[in-house]
């Protein structure tokens, strides 16, 4: 798909290196014009690791190699459009982090997939989309899983 010069020159898509991320990041290097951006944002949670602040650490930096590995293996090459990953620690959790970076960037769309990679997290996929709609600024795109991939 080619890019069409569109009014989203400036994306955010939310990252965890899951396959519905990378048919995000497709997306929206697809909808994005020549001369846009594509900020990839990987969000680790502190939380979500051992009680103790060693293994907090350790779990975080885990996280972010990951995050970083598998968009270096995948990120898209698209002459014209600036595609980057930046990794966040954000103890509020997933969706406010992608609303705050949204806003101090000034970004145009969120972009993100149907579920992740934490299938725990699965069913929260429609809940991410919906904190996001309710309390951010800028339209969400919510990309479905393709039969294929």
């Amino acid at each position: 798909m080619m890019s069409h010069g569109g009014p989203f020159r400036r994306v955010l898509v939310g990252w965890d290196g899951s396959v519905d991320a990378r048919l995000a990041l497709a997306t929206a290097v697809d909808l994005v014009p020549e001369h846009g951006e594509v900020l990839v944002l990987g969000v680790v949670v502190p939380h979500r690791h051992a009680e103790t602040d060693g293994g907090q650490r350790r779990g975080v930096e885990a996280d972010r190699e990951r995050m970083e590995q598998e968009f270096a293996r995948v990120a898209p090459r698209h002459p014209g459009v600036e595609v980057r990953l930046e990794v966040v620690v954000a103890d509020a959790g997933v969706g406010s982090a992608m609303l705050d970076v949204a806003r101090r960037r000034q970004l145009d769309l969120m972009v993100i997939g149907r579920s992740g990679a934490d299938p725990s997290l699965t069913r929260q996929g429609g809940a991410l989309a919906t904190f996001l709609v309710q309390n951010g600024t800028i339209p969400v795109l919510v990309v479905p899983r393709r039969v294929t991939v």
